[in-house]
């Protein structure tokens, strides 16, 4: 389904927004307008159809579909634990309408339903750590919709336009059963967003130069109910219980032109406001690059960047029902970034790229805390006042070479060294949650023709992955003895590192090509060293010690596949 794609990370061009420290900007690509192609996948892992065509005949309408139906649970006893409650499915199509003289017009979705549930072990010998007395239910939905036209303003440019609708919801209800063997609502989470979307811009020549001006409007709708089981004081608090509309408006003029002797000049201006609390950022992009004779390339580029934070954090209300964090600001930063790119011949790439993110500021953070929003990940029941004080620090170089695909093998080599620090609202330096140190990929692959005509294709795809251990707090062993639960020292938050991760992942296939239809029979593997990710810290209640808690689920997918 995918088209071209860009990924942006670091001092990106004045058109997006909303985004700190990278984007990934999404395409899908068009069916095949002159005949119809189908494909079917069955597997360990579920269902895959695909199908694209053109509506009729010699004409230029196409269509593209796709769906996958998860199929783990009729394999749950087969599987890890939990893994066999995992149940998925997706819809992804896209409908391409050329036209003579009205431009072009693109319907385009994609739908994902995902939904977990786990039982609460039933007697208490077998309660080792707090999740084995618990039960949940999750389901998550996420669906987008969008009419998109594009039309030639001449030989000047063009013009677009995307019209869409997002919706997202997560539903999910934890239970935990007394020591009494009573079961009581442990934590209830319910959200709803919808979206919806103006983006238009207009992309002109004039003369030497290029400018792309635009803007985009987001219109949310959110319905919003958190509450929370607290410890010690055993209430069941509403955390959330909201429900509204407010919107950001994006506007944004980008120039490119080039500059005598080899010097490309792209500098553009970014600005947006959140109606919620009515801040607004104006946010200033540049990059300038120098082309060498022999295929090479340096180039520098500046970038003031924002980001607003998720809803649910603004609408948190404190035990005595205040909206204390309605305020906060967007969380800004400065990125500069140089890079050097070379081509070594047809099939080899080079790329070195220093990167600081000088300074991000006005990080929502706790008083007197080492706590930061910064750190967290989908947390939900938060109840602090935050306020927008806090600061970051990330800088590190990235190389990446690459051999393109000739001659029936490829590899890519990436490799990162970085630090990400971060402050509080106590004032101290700390290491994130994420600084790892480093991180090191290796894809590799290769293709064989075999059989007696050489028409059939038996390949190999490898990707090994090695990075720093994951960051935590220090657990305050006497406190958490004390509470019968995990108790950090959060003075030296994120002080401590885990031993380095290495994990890798491979797939490898027969496929055998006919006239009008091709037969592929593979396995794919991920996280074939069978790696457990850090989770978090659980208390032990039989051995009253805190363990280190990780999960990692390495599911083999045997699959066949049919193309015609």
């Amino acid at each position: 389904m995918l088209g071209n794609s860009d990924f942006l990370t670091g001092a990106f061009p004045a058109e997006y927004g909303n985004a700190l420290s990278g984007v990934f900007d999404i395409k899908f690509r068009n069916g095949n307008n002159s005949s119809w192609e189908h494909t079917v996948s069955i597997g360990t892992m579920g269902i895959d159809l695909a199908s694209e065509g053109p509506f009729k005949k010699n004409g230029n309408a196409s269509c593209i579909f796709n769906y996958r139906y998860s199929t783990l649970q009729f394999m749950s006893s087969f599987l890890p634990d939990g893994a066999g409650n995992m149940r998925y499915q997706d819809l992804s199509f896209k409908l391409n309408f050329p036209t003579k003289r009205a431009g072009t017009f693109s319907f385009w979705g994609l739908e994902l339903i995902d939904s977990n549930k786990e039982k609460a072990k039933a007697s208490s010998d077998e309660w080792e750590y707090e999740g084995d007395r618990q039960s949940y239910k999750t389901a998550i939905n996420t669906g987008i919709a969008g009419l998109t036209h594009r039309i030639s303003l001449n030989d000047r440019g063009y013009w677009k336009t995307v019209l869409a609708a997002t919706g997202s919801g997560i539903r999910s209800n934890a239970d935990r059963i007394s020591d009494d063997m009573v079961s009581n609502p442990e934590n209830t989470i319910s959200k709803t967003n919808w979206n919806f979307i103006l983006n238009s811009f207009v992309n002109l020549r004039l003369g030497k130069y290029i400018n792309r001006s635009g803007i985009t409007m987001t219109g949310m709708t959110y319905d919003v109910l958190l509450k929370n089981y607290l410890q010690p004081s055993k209430e069941f608090l509403t955390i959330v219980d909201d429900n509204g509309a407010s919107a950001l408006i994006e506007a944004y003029t980008d120039f490119s032109f080039h500059l005598r002797n080899r010097w490309t000049l792209n500098t553009g201006l970014h600005g947006q406001v959140f109606l919620l609390n009515s801040h607004y950022p104006i946010e200033p992009r540049i990059a300038v690059k120098y082309q060498l004779p022999n295929k090479s390339s340096f180039c520098f580029s500046y970038g003031m960047h924002s980001r607003m934070e998720q809803l649910n954090y603004y609408l948190s209300r404190s035990e005595k029902g205040e909206l204390h964090n309605k305020n906060l600001d967007f969380t800004r930063a400065h990125h500069l970034v140089l890079s050097f790119d070379r081509s070594l011949g047809k099939d080899y790439h080079i790329r070195i790229e220093p990167y600081l993110q000088l300074l991000l500021y006005n990080v929502p953070v706790a008083a007197d805390s080492s706590l930061s929003l910064i750190n967290l990940r989908d947390e939900w029941f938060i109840q602090d006042k935050f306020y927008s004080n806090g600061k970051g620090l990330n800088y590190g170089i990235e190389l990446t070479v690459e051999k393109f695909l000739s001659k029936g093998y490829y590899w890519l080599l990436t490799g990162s060294l970085y630090s990400s620090r971060y402050r509080g609202g106590d004032g101290i330096w700390r290491n994130t949650r994420y600084n790892r140190g480093y991180m090191v990929n290796m894809l590799f692959g290769k293709e064989w023709m075999v059989g007696r005509s050489r028409h059939n294709l038996c390949a190999a795809n490898f990707r090994l992955t090695l990075s720093g251990g994951n960051r935590y707090s220090p657990v305050n062993e006497k406190e958490s003895e004390k509470m019968q639960d995990v108790v950090f020292d959060e003075s030296q938050a994120y002080s401590k590192q885990l031993s380095p991760a290495f994990w890798a992942d491979f797939t490898v296939y027969y496929r055998m090509n006919r006239t009008k239809v091709s037969h592929e029979i593979g396995l794919k593997m991920l996280n074939a060293t069978f790696y457990s990710e850090y989770l978090d810290h659980q208390y032990n209640f039989k051995t009253h010690k805190v363990d280190i808690y990780r999960d990692g689920i390495s599911i083999p997918n045997l699959y066949y596949k049919i193309e015609f």
